[in-house]
């Protein structure tokens, strides 16, 4: 697994969070990643995503990355 950024406004670690798609099929089926700290004036997170690594690659993507 990819080392997660911190979060880029409170710069806490995040989290990776596994859900279900369908509540038909009880086996998680999405991921994202989220700050969930408390003191986090953001509450950020990424669009959900069928593979951990393109979440992972989401929340690691910096808007000075893009240069």
């Amino acid at each position: 697994m990819t080392d997660l950024k911190p979060c880029p406004w409170c710069g806490k670690p995040p989290l990776l969070q596994w859900f279900t798609k369908e509540k038909s099929d009880p086996s998680p089926s999405l991921c994202l990643v989220a700050c969930d700290t408390d003191r986090c004036s953001v509450h950020c997170h990424t669009d959900a995503f069928e593979k951990e690594e393109e979440a992972i690659a989401a929340w690691n993507r910096r808007k000075a990355d893009e240069h």
